[in-house]
């Protein structure tokens, strides 16, 4: 007798889900897993950009007399930044444009790429140009500089931020996240505070997406007070004696205190509203 036909019954799809996570994990770390590519590019830039910079800077400064070319070095401590300053003052007295070229350089790759030694830039800056002219070309500086470091963080510090700093990232992100609707006064009154780290800011505002005309009216406000100080302090750069005399203790209280009210007392004055209505509704 003919068999009968088999039916072919459609078995549901079975995922093995411990797989597909451990693809997942696997994935997502090879990606991080570049991290030092990322990296290498980074550090690959700051070297080519470091040559460009000291052959400008060479190139601007030529003209100065042989004797004092001993003198022109990075500044790394108070002492040598006086010393460059009086020495550039001479030069600046003959070459003025040069000099402020020379200078704009140096303060740009320096707050590109996130290396220390703005607050010399500053102090120079006072020292050399005055406060008409110096402060609200480093204010500008600085908020150039920090908008490039902003685009190489997009460029290329997504694994590397993973890598090393995701936890600060996530408090970064919490942090926004629950100031979004304010974020660009939050970020104003943040810069004030005189303790935080701004080349982090200035990292982690590309990774979380904060808009870029938002990211500079933050940094070109919330760090006047800090470049008008500093620069002021360049105005009697050859009589300070400590680098705490640049910014001292009752200005940067006064920072600190300007920056927790703004950071903090909208939060209390919220609560405050709503023990009021809990208050009136009893």
């Amino acid at each position: 007798p003919p068999q009968p036909a088999r039916q072919l019954v459609r078995q549901p799809a079975t995922t093995n889900q411990p797989a597909m996570h451990k693809a997942a994990v696997t994935k997502h770390h090879s990606k991080l897993g570049d991290w030092w590519h990322d990296l290498a590019a980074f550090v690959g830039l700051g070297a080519i950009g470091c040559v460009a910079v000291v052959s400008f800077i060479t190139w601007m400064l030529w003209p100065m007399s042989a004797e004092n070319w001993a003198y022109i070095r990075f500044p790394l401590s108070l002492e040598d930044a006086q010393t460059l300053g009086a020495v550039l003052s001479e030069f600046r007295d003959q070459h003025y444009v040069r000099l402020l070229l020379a200078h704009a350089s140096l303060y740009l790759y320096l707050q590109t790429f996130a290396i220390p030694g703005t607050v010399f830039a500053n102090l120079l800056g006072g020292a050399l140009f005055g406060m008409m002219v110096g402060f609200p070309l480093c204010l500008i500086y600085n908020t150039l500089g920090s908008i490039f470091l902003y685009g190489l963080s997009l460029l290329l510090g997504r694994r590397i931020v993973l890598r090393f700093f995701a936890h600060k990232l996530d408090t970064v992100r919490g942090w926004i996240q629950s100031y979004e609707e304010s974020i660009v006064v939050k970020m104003i009154f943040l810069r004030l505070f005189p303790f935080t780290p701004n080349w982090f800011l200035n990292v982690s505002s590309a990774q979380l997406h904060v808009p870029v005309w938002k990211f500079a009216i933050g940094v070109f406000v919330g760090l006047t007070p800090y470049n008008f100080l500093s620069c002021k302090a360049g105005l009697v750069l050859s009589h300070l004696t400590s680098r705490n005399q640049i910014i001292d203790r009752s200005a940067t209280l006064w920072l600190v205190l300007i920056a927790v009210l703004g950071l903090f007392g909208p939060v209390l004055a919220k609560r405050f509203k709503l023990m009021e209505r809990i208050g009136i509704n009893a």
